[in-house]
């Protein structure tokens, strides 16, 4: 489901939600309810928990289930995680299909050919066309992170065309953002903590504003 509501309350008060978190893993996982409660209290209406691997995926289920009303699940295999096998992967689509049901989106998943540690270029294309597959069949929204492989996660996203995309963490230029966007797929662009780092590309957040419009950078829920 897209978000494409107004977030002014009555009284004239931003409400946020999160559209990209880890919360059932390392430290946050310590805590949960410290965590959630004080980003309630700080506005935020809901929170896309994030899986990236197997071990993950209960654990996202879980933490949806004990915060009905603000969190929303996120199951998918992120490209560090690509290069485990076949069974791993086909474990994780029968996890996948066989919980769709309680699924809001397929992800986090896609390519980053920048860290290859553990995989391959061949793994991580295979597993997240396998991802964005199961994101077309059932008409959920596609979390995609890439890095690094504008042209492959192009060629994926132009084949398979996924119902609804979201650009985790965009980190590509103005040009390839409209070339996204002139498939004609309902795409949205997110930007994240790369923004912060000292080589940071992060005037391209001003740009793609400008140039493809706010319309684009609406999260989902």
């Amino acid at each position: 489901l897209w978000y494409s509501e107004n977030l002014l309350t009555p009284e004239n008060k931003m409400k946020y939600i999160d559209s990209h978190a880890h919360l059932s893993q390392g430290d946050y996982a310590l805590d949960l309810d410290e965590t959630i409660n004080k980003a309630v209290r700080n506005d935020v209406i809901h929170i896309i928990d994030n899986a990236d691997s197997l071990d993950s995926f209960e654990n996202v289920l879980n933490t949806k289930k004990a915060y009905p009303n603000i969190i929303k699940a996120a199951i998918g295999i992120h490209p560090e995680f690509s290069g485990k096998g076949e069974d791993y992967l086909n474990t994780a689509i029968d996890f996948i299909t066989s919980h769709i049901d309680q699924i809001d989106a397929i992800g986090e998943c896609g390519l980053d050919y920048h860290y290859l540690s553990g995989t391959s270029k061949e793994d991580e294309l295979n597993t997240f066309r396998v991802m964005a597959s199961i994101a077309k069949q059932y008409n959920k929204p596609l979390v995609v992170h890439s890095r690094e492989a504008f042209d492959d996660t192009y060629s994926i996203l132009k084949g398979i065309r996924p119902d609804k995309i979201q650009l985790h963490c965009f980190c590509y230029s103005k040009e390839e953002a409209k070339q996204l966007i002139d498939l004609g797929l309902n795409i949205k662009f997110s930007f994240g903590g790369v923004l912060t780092f000292k080589n940071s590309l992060w005037k391209i957040t001003f740009l793609l504003v400008k140039v493809i419009g706010f319309k684009f950078i609406r999260e989902f829920l």
